[in-house]
């Protein structure tokens, strides 16, 4: 014969001590429990309080009126003229010549021109000598600027 262990009694003997008929019941999961009540009457409370909030924050909101903004001053763009813009171009070319070149292309002064005779470009350039200069201050490292 098959005999139960005692682990398999232990629980048994637990079951049995503590069954209520009708324990198992969706019924009686769903509403006999005290808290199913009490839940409802804290959702309505909850629904009651935000309600309240949103009609209380709604009516502040509307009694303050931003200040106006005053209006953006107009901004204007000042296009370069086709005389201002020159293609230029430099295949190896040493600094110092580049300067020359560009100074009467332009009809330009540029001050701050290293006088290192390593330095060397090839490029190809459209646009102005302000936009120039910035670009070979780019490529070189170096702080060249415009006069006029």
């Amino acid at each position: 014969m098959n005999r139960l262990s005692e682990k398999e009694e232990e629980s048994i003997r637990f079951v049995a001590e503590h069954y209520k008929p009708g324990a198992f019941r969706r019924t009686r999961l769903m509403f006999s429990r005290p808290w199913w009540r009490t839940g409802w009457a804290a959702a309505a409370v909850a629904a009651v309080v935000l309600g309240a909030s949103a009609a209380v924050i709604s009516l502040t909101v509307k009694d303050r009126q931003p200040e106006p903004k005053p209006a953006p001053a107009p901004v204007t763009i000042e296009a370069p003229s086709p005389a201002q813009i020159s293609v230029i171009e430099f295949k190896d070319a040493p600094l110092a010549t580049v300067v020359k070149e560009v100074e009467g292309v332009y009809g330009v002064k540029i001050a701050n021109v290293p006088a290192d005779p390593s330095l060397r470009l090839t490029l190809r350039y459209e646009g102005t000598a302000e936009d120039f200069i910035a670009t070979v201050n780019d490529m070189l490292g170096t702080e060249m600027e415009v006069k006029r």
